[in-house]
C-alpha cells in the first residue's frame, strides 16, 4: 500500500470464499505491503497461530468475537502505527 493509501490495518478472516486469510497475507508479503493485521477466525487451532504468525500478524481474535475484545485489540493496533486510537 502507498503511504497515501489511508488504510491504516486489516481486518482478516482466515475462511473467506475466494482467497482464504493466507492466500491474502502472502498476496501482501509478496507486494511488500506491511500493515497491521488482526485476524479473526473460528479455527485459532496452534496450527493457524504458527502459520499466520509466520507473516508477522499483529493479533488473532477468536469468534465469536467478543465486540469489546475487538475495539481493544483494534485500538491497541493502531495506535502503535499512527499514535490513535479507535
Amino acid at each position: 500500500m502507498s503511504k497515501n493509501s489511508g488504510i491504516e490495518g486489516m481486518l482478516l478472516d482466515i475462511s473467506m470464499p475466494v482467497l482464504d486469510g493466507f492466500d491474502v497475507l502472502r498476496v501482501m508479503a509478496e507486494n511488500k505491503i506491511q500493515l497491521p493485521v488482526v485476524l479473526v477466525t473460528a479455527e485459532a487451532t496452534a496450527k493457524n497461530v504458527k502459520r499466520a504468525s509466520q507473516y508477522g500478524i499483529s493479533d488473532f481474535i477468536s469468534k465469536p468475537i467478543d465486540v469489546d475484545v475487538l475495539k481493544q485489540t483494534l485500538g491497541e493496533e493502531l495506535t502503535k502505527r499512527s499514535g490513535k486510537g479507535c
